[in-house]
This record gives C-alpha cells, structure tokens and sequence, in this order.
C-alpha cells in the first residue's frame, strides 16, 4: 500500500497514511479530532480546514459546499478533500489526543503462571485502551491510550455501521487494526521485548466494534432482529485481526450480551462482582454507547443507551481527553465560577468531568437554565468556552442514560430508592462528581451518596480474562445470564427521554449554597 505524509499545524503533529485518504482519516491516524456532527458526509460545513499540497481535486460535493474564494483560499473539508500526496494543513480549532504509552510501577494482579507477554483491550468507540502485562506473573508493564481513529467516519456507532454499509467497510477496519498494531508495538517497543514473546490478545468491545474490526458484515446492527451478531467468545490468530505486529499471537473476542450490550459490558460486570451483590446494585458505563446493567432480585439485567461522545469531552467546543492542561474540576464559589486542571497546568480545554461540573455549576449560578438555554458562550478559562452547542450535546447524553436507568428500573420492578449502590465506570470514572451527576439530572437525587467509582472496568475485566483463563469461561456464563431491554422499540422511550432534557430544578439544599 503506497502512503504519503501528511503534516498538521500548528501541532507539528506528522503521520504517513494511504494514498487516497481523506484528511479527516490522517488527522484521526494522527491522534487529532475534528468535529463532523454530520459523520463526514460532507453536509455540516463543520470540519473546515486550510490544505495545501499533494490534495486531489474537491469532487461535486465539496465544491457544491464550498465558495470558489474558499478554495481559492485554501480551504476544504476534511470529511471529503483525499490526500494524494506530501501535504500541509492547518488546524485551528482540533483536539488533540495523540498516542499515550505509560511506564507503569509494578502492579500484579491474579494470574494463572505461563509464559510470553499479553495485551488486553478496550475497543471503544472514542478511545481504545490497552495494558501490556508478563503472564508469567501478572505484573502489569505498560499502558496505552489512543484517540479510535474510526472518529472520522462518525462519532457513535450506529453512523459508523452506516458508513461501512454504504461501502466504507474496509477504510473503517483499516482504521482501527492500523491503530491498534501501533500501540501494540509501542508497547513491545516500551516493554524492551520483541514481538514474538506475545503470546495472548483479550479484546473487549460493544458487538458492533468487534464486527468493524474483523471486517466483518454490519448489517445485523442495521435493522431487528439482528441476527448474525457475533456475541458468543471466541479465538482467532492475530493476523487474522488485522494485527501483523502480533505474528505468533492469538486475539480471544470477549462474550456480548446482545447485539448493543457488548463485551466491554460483561467485562466490568466480571471486574466489579456484580452478580454476587445481593443488594440491588446498578453498574453504569458514561462512555460514548453507555452501557447500564442492573443486579436485583437474583438477576442480572442490562441495557445500552447512545450517548454520544460528550461525556467523554468529545463533540464539545473546546473538548479534550483528562490530560494536562484539561479542566477537571468546575465550583461555583460565593457566586464566581472556578477550575481546577490536570496537574495544575494552564488551562488548554476541558475534559468529560469538567464538563459535566460546568453546567451544574451554571445552573446553580442562573446562567443556564431548566431548558439548558444559555445567556452566551461563558469564558471557562482564556480559550476555554462553553458553548449553547456544548449545553446541547449534555442535554442528548444526559437524556439517553437517565431514560436507560428508569425503564431498567421499571422492567426490573425496582423501585429507585431500593438500588443500595451505583457503581460508575468509564474513561472519566475516578473524576466526575456524584454531586454534578445528580445535579444535572443523570442520576435521581436519592443516588447521591450512593456511587461510587470503578474506572475502566472493561479494560479490568479484559485484563481478568487475559491472566486467569479461567474468567473466561465466568464472563460467557454471566453473559448468558443476563437478559437485556431494548430501548429502541419501548413504547414510551420517545417521550421520556425528550421531557429528560430539561435539567431538574434545584434541590432545597442547592438553593442555599
């Protein structure tokens, strides 16, 4: 496959990609996100850059967008404008979440002793996380993170199963095996070991995810009853993957619940015990297909409700991962407005957390109100806004999972006030409020001093299943067990969930602060 090297300002961010590909596809390969609500369709107008270089001409849409002074200019759109050569483009509004790899200390979990290295996975739809761990003795090596370049096709799932029927299938999957051998070797790399000590893939992920990796057919998830959806477990060689970095490993596929309740689901069911509580306990995955499981009365139920990528800082205006520099923390104090970021760096954009506490701090200051109108853009740090957009996007994700817990509850015959612990996991698990959950209306206010944290649990539970085998054969059963909802096609889903968009009213409490 011929590649050619494309450069984007003003990060300096460099990254080689096919001949061919859309700007939108290098910038994603490079760790930058560029907004595209339309799923690169060439309709929003959002993802504008400035280009220069090996481009190959703007086909009929592009120009139909596009002014002549606009391309006179420089000007094209990511989504559309391909790359057929050395090229430049200047980004200015982007965010950049670039391939972390961390030395780790010397953590060990359970481990059933043999030899070689192994890598657990959490394929998820924004970010793809994996640990690299020495199997002979659990100790866990090196981590990574990276921004799933299959952002360029679309931020949710549902789009991106769109765009792989209408012919992108093998740009997808090449997208995210391209990423995912990458980190691997980084981390081979990092670790001071060569490819052919990896022995042992474990790979989590949301049904639809799974198939996009494999290169697999996506029209179960277009349509009931989705048949044909891989969710039972199973192994295939690494190069079968997509992972010719990985020559002598095996990728074992995770068991699903159904088609929208995935593997990364069953993992942090295993991860957390669940379905040992004997208390009502409900476990909730905020990340970009939030994912809700119920234990109650000697059963385990679940459901899936898209939320979009927002509590994950994506789709937001001066959105970014929880890194430095990322506002994390948001207070209303006497009346002003303060922030805490990352490592007490300079405030570059705000993450998922961030986010969240913003708006519930607005609310309580007046600035937003019930319907999230917003008086104006607010000024979070110098280049740091809010947006009406940002509000917006909070209200969809908010409304998803709100909805999901109530008709949980309801199918489950469980009453609110009767769950003893809400156990939250994600990307953003160990730093977003309770107080700002229940705020904005995604928990009820009987909930909060009842969450508690989890992080990644499909990354915990990914690593479980990659060091005791044995777990392997818990997660299938735990997913044969438990029985899902389907939101799509419940009768009220509709109507619930626009009258979830408004942000409740302050409690008696909140008013006095």
């Amino acid at each position: 496959m011929e590649t050619v090297r494309v450069r984007f300002e003003p990060e300096g961010v460099e990254v080689d990609v096919r001949d061919g590909a859309t700007i939108h596809e290098a910038a994603a390969e490079a760790g930058i996100l560029l907004e595209a609500p339309c799923g690169g369709l060439g309709r929003c107008g959002s993802c504008r850059v400035h280009a220069s270089g090996g481009l190959r001409p703007p086909g009929a849409t592009e120009l139909e967008a596009l002014s002549g002074a606009d391309l006179a200019a420089g000007t094209r759109l990511s989504c559309l404008a391909r790359i057929g050569g050395p090229a430049t483009v200047m980004v200015r509004h982007a965010t950049v979440r670039p391939l972390r790899v961390e030395a780790s200390g010397p953590r060990a979990a359970k481990a059933s002793p043999r030899e070689g290295l192994g890598i657990a996975v959490d394929l998820g739809t924004t970010t793809v996380a994996v640990s690299l761990y020495d199997l002979a003795d659990g100790r866990l090596l090196d981590t990574a993170s990276a921004l799933n370049p299959q952002v360029a096709f679309g931020h949710d799932v549902m789009t991106r199963v769109s765009r792989s029927v209408a012919g992108d299938a093998d740009a997808l999957r090449d997208a995210v095996t391209g990423q995912l051998d990458r980190m691997v070797r980084e981390l081979l790399v990092s670790g001071d070991d060569g490819c052919s000590d990896l022995s042992e893939i474990v790979v989590v992920g949301n049904p639809a995810m799974v198939h996009l990796l494999l290169g697999r057919d996506v029209a179960p998830f277009a349509a009931a009853p989705h048949e044909g959806a891989l969710i039972d477990a199973f192994t295939l060689p690494a190069s079968d993957a997509g992972l010719p970095g990985a020559p002598d490993a095996t990728v074992y596929i995770g068991a699903a619940i159904s088609a929208f309740v995935g593997s990364d689901a069953v993992a942090g069911v295993l991860a957390t015990g669940l379905a040992q509580r004997t208390d009502p306990t409900l476990l909730i995955d905020l990340g970009t297909n939030g994912e809700i499981v119920l234990r109650a009365n000697g059963a385990t139920t679940a459901t899936s409700a898209a939320a979009g990528p927002a509590m994950e800082g994506v789709s937001i205006s001066s959105g970014m991962r929880a890194e430095p520099g990322a506002i994390d923390r948001v207070r209303l104090v006497d009346g002003r407005i303060e922030v805490t970021t990352v490592d007490g760096e300079p405030a570059r954009g705000i993450c998922g957390s961030g986010l969240l506490d913003a708006v519930a701090s607005l609310l309580d200051a007046g600035a937003i109100d019930a319907s999230g109108r917003i008086s104006e853009s607010y000024d979070l740090a110098p280049d740091v806004l809010l947006t009406q957009q940002d509000v917006r996007a909070l209200q969809l994700a908010k409304g998803a999972v709100a909805v999901a817990i109530d008709v949980l509850l309801e199918e489950a015959g469980v009453a609110a006030d009767d769950v003893r612990e809400v156990i939250v996991a994600g990307a953003f698990g160990s730093h977003v409020s309770p107080r700002s959950l229940v705020r904005l209306g995604i928990l009820p206010q009987a909930w909060a001093g009842r969450v508690t944290f989890a992080g990644n649990t499909a990354l915990a539970g990914a690593t479980a299943m990659l060091l005791d085998p044995a777990a392997r054969a818990r997660a299938s059963a735990l997913a044969r067990e438990t029985s899902t909802v389907k939101l799509a096609t419940h009768p009220e889903f509709q109507r619930r969930f626009l009258a979830a968009l408004d942000f409740p009213p302050a409690a008696p409490d909140e008013r006095d602060r």
